[in-house]
């Protein structure tokens, strides 16, 4: 948890946080992200999706061979996910660990307006925290910032550039890109949030079963029968930052 925040309400915010993506999208999406109970582990590839609360440095420790890494000051929040990277694959693209990380020490976690955090930016939790579970089902942010390379959307078009878009659908996103202190509004999923999740795991590809991810398998919500993953590349990608605004904050 989060000395931010007084008692355990943080994981009230949690749970709340589940809900807006699981409850938003349940017309058209099988998808549910269900929490387990909490312990103490730290963020890697070990095939449990963590949600990390950072208050004391905001940098993920070393793990295995890889040495620390600190984060960007300007970000409110980030997911790191492994996927398969194999072309001759059927699971290719499959995300099997989602990791979150949450920024303790450059923010003042918060909830209801409410924090115990001394840092001048307010991050409210339900904010930031629902944007990133937006990434740990996959999904990017719906414009590029200048550092993105270009890509296209789920419809073919190109992917626009935050700095000239004024598009209301992408700037009112619970995926959009920046936060400003104190905002809450990504706490509740936009139509166009909805539409990206129902898009990758709609309704009728519903696989009737929720299984951890494995070694042997990598499944995760699939089906049976599923072939094992020896061979397959695995790679990681940091999912786009939650970033303050300038003179405000981002995500």
């Amino acid at each position: 948890g989060t000395k931010a925040i007084a008692g355990d309400a943080e994981l009230a915010v949690v749970d709340q946080s589940i809900a807006a993506w699981n409850d938003g999208a349940r017309s058209c999406s099988y998808m549910d992200i269900v929490k387990e109970p909490s312990r103490s582990v730290e963020v890697g590839n070990d095939k449990i999706n963590v949600i990390k609360f950072r208050d004391a440095t905001w940098c993920r420790p070393p793990v295995g061979d890889d040495p620390p890494r600190c984060h960007s000051p300007s970000a409110a929040g980030l997911t790191t996910a492994v996927f398969v990277d194999d072309s001759d694959s059927d699971r290719d693209g499959a995300i099997v660990d989602a990791d979150i990380e949450l920024n303790g020490v450059d923010f003042a976690i918060s909830t209801n307006d409410q924090t115990l955090g001394t840092a001048g930016c307010k991050s409210d939790l339900a904010n930031t925290l629902t944007h990133e579970l937006g990434h740990l089902l996959g999904l990017e942010h719906p414009c590029r910032t200048a550092a993105d390379p270009a890509r296209i959307d789920g419809n073919g078009n190109p992917v626009p550039s935050c700095s000239s878009t004024s598009d209301p659908m992408i700037l009112e996103a619970t995926m959009y890109n920046f936060q400003d202190c104190g905002e809450t509004k990504k706490g509740t999923l936009s139509q166009d949030d909805i539409n990206a999740v129902c898009a990758v795991y709609p309704t009728a590809k519903d696989p009737k079963s929720c299984d951890p991810v494995d070694d042997e398998t990598g499944c995760n919500g699939c089906s049976t029968g599923g072939r094992p993953w020896a061979g397959l590349v695995l790679a990681a990608l940091t999912f786009g930052l939650l970033f303050r605004r300038k003179n405000s904050a981002r995500a």
